[in-house]
């Protein structure tokens, strides 16, 4: 098949609606090798023919964050079987990020007690990272924004891996939970790159965007499905800046922003079956914009916030939300990740 052949096909192809195991597969198919801005179809089929083995398993959150020395995190928490996913909902969870080490914590709601780990990573050079994991050093109450941090009750990891050298965009496990109950497994799947993967795949998606946008399109939503993202965000609130956090990035299912005496808003794209949030406004680019109790909210983004095309917004209020006296550095508007 020849360029000009494979246009026609492109120009008139329906994209199916990608399942969430499509989605998964090509994330996590796609290189996170640094590489040229241009891009070969060829490339592009073979990400999309991926099919991993995390089929059977169910996602319950990803992020992604940034070390001092440039390297990106990219943690997806999962749970197995996947029939389990709506059992681990009630899961919350967050990381701290300095120099080269990351705290990442969970904590369940229902059962309040929480769990952790710090992982230590050093770049060896040639695409290699030396990781290291331990028991989280920090105690919930000094990580977590939730005002009632301290009362959470510490259980310990499963088991914690041994330090081993991985390749760049070479996925690694660390178990959270266990149930003996259930057979349960939650667990967190890590990769370690230079490259932000959201970054990546803009990339490509603009690349092949003005040939063809429907495909170019319906592979961005395989990644980014509901996902939010903001950099260096700016909150404007009935058209006065609120609060601006230069350098900053906030990507998850749900991102939040808190308001001292008001408490916080979280914004998401999915509602997942939840009944307390409301359709407030939309996401276009880098603005996101919404009305709510008389107000209007609009978010600035250094970039993209979410997939190609304009999206409903669904927004809760959680007027009765307060941040953890004990990190009095949180009291202030802000921007944060939720995992809903």
């Amino acid at each position: 098949m020849n360029d000009t052949e494979l246009d026609a096909i492109l120009e008139t192809w329906e994209a199916p609606a990608p399942s969430p195991a499509l989605r998964e597969g090509v994330r996590h198919g796609i290189p996170h090798a640094p590489r040229k801005r241009s891009y070969g179809w060829a490339a592009a089929a073979a990400s999309v023919a991926v099919t991993t083995s995390l089929i059977g398993v169910a996602m319950l959150g990803r992020g992604e964050a940034r070390l001092a020395d440039g390297t990106y995190i990219q943690s997806s928490m999962m749970v197995d079987p996947a029939t389990s996913q709506e059992r681990w909902r009630q899961l919350g969870s967050g990381v701290s990020v300095g120099r080269n080490r990351q705290q990442s914590y969970w904590q369940n709601q229902a059962t309040h007690t929480y769990s952790g780990y710090d992982l230590t990573v050093q770049a060896m050079g040639g695409g290699q990272y030396l990781v290291t994991v331990a028991p989280l050093s920090t105690p919930l109450r000094k990580l977590s924004p939730d005002a009632d941090a301290a009362q959470y009750r510490e259980v310990p990891l499963p088991s914690i891996p041994v330090a081993k050298v991985v390749k760049d965009g070479e996925a690694f496990e660390i178990d959270l939970v266990r149930d003996a109950a259930t057979g349960d497994r939650v667990f967190e799947r890590v990769e370690l790159s230079h490259n932000s993967f959201h970054s990546f795949f803009e990339d490509f998606a603009t690349t092949v965007h003005h040939r063809h946008a429907r495909f170019a399109m319906w592979l961005q939503s395989l990644f980014a499905g509901n996902q939010l993202h903001l950099d260096s965000p700016k909150l404007y609130i009935n058209g006065s800046l609120v609060v601006a956090e230069e350098g900053a990035s906030f990507a998850g299912d749900g991102v939040d922003f808190y308001l001292p005496g008001h408490g916080r808003y979280v914004m998401t794209l999915d509602l997942k079956g939840s009944r307390q949030f409301q359709l407030a406004g939309k996401v276009n680019g880098n603005t996101m914009e919404f009305q709510l109790e008389g107000n209007t909210y609009r978010i600035v983004s250094a970039q993209p916030i979410a997939a190609r095309g304009e999206h409903a917004i669904y927004v809760f209020h959680e007027e009765s939300y307060r941040v953890n006296p004990e990190i009095p550095e949180l009291n202030r508007p802000s921007f944060f990740s939720s995992g809903r």
